[in-house]
């Protein structure tokens, strides 16, 4: 059986409790047709801020960001980023500009990388590898 809404949200408050001392749910709503989770957890110096939007479908958005003293240390994202697009589809990116692309940004988002589809747990994954 497919898993629920609620169910793939609760799966990521659990993670983060369970990595990080300090989680906040700052939002957490289920609707018939998606999802919404927002999460700051404080990590040493860090300020780590967790948003993912689930549908029904299985298509997703999500936003996963380490902040120092208000300064982005590195962030993932799959939204219709503007620099991304550009990286990807050259001076056509304007035809794409409302398409989600993942990708990371680096120090005070300095410079985009693309990159694949990412999860909660590698967010994390990389929170202990780079934080």
């Amino acid at each position: 059986m497919a898993e629920s809404l609620a169910e793939t949200l609760e799966r990521v408050i659990d993670l983060c409790q369970q990595r990080f001392e300090t989680v906040q749910v700052i939002r957490h709503d289920v609707y018939d047709d998606y999802a919404v989770l927002w999460l700051e957890i404080e990590y040493k110096v860090y300020l780590l801020r967790i948003r993912e939007v689930v549908r029904r479908d299985g298509s997703r958005k999500y936003a996963y960001y380490a902040f120092q003293d208000s300064q982005v240390v590195g962030g993932f994202d799959n939204a219709a980023d503007p620099r991304a697009l550009q990286k990807k589809y050259g001076n056509a990116y304007t035809q794409h500009r409302l398409e989600p692309i993942p990708h990371y940004h680096t120090r005070d988002k300095a410079e985009v990388e693309l990159t694949d589809e990412i999860h909660c747990i590698d967010f994390v994954q990389w929170v202990a590898d780079n934080l």
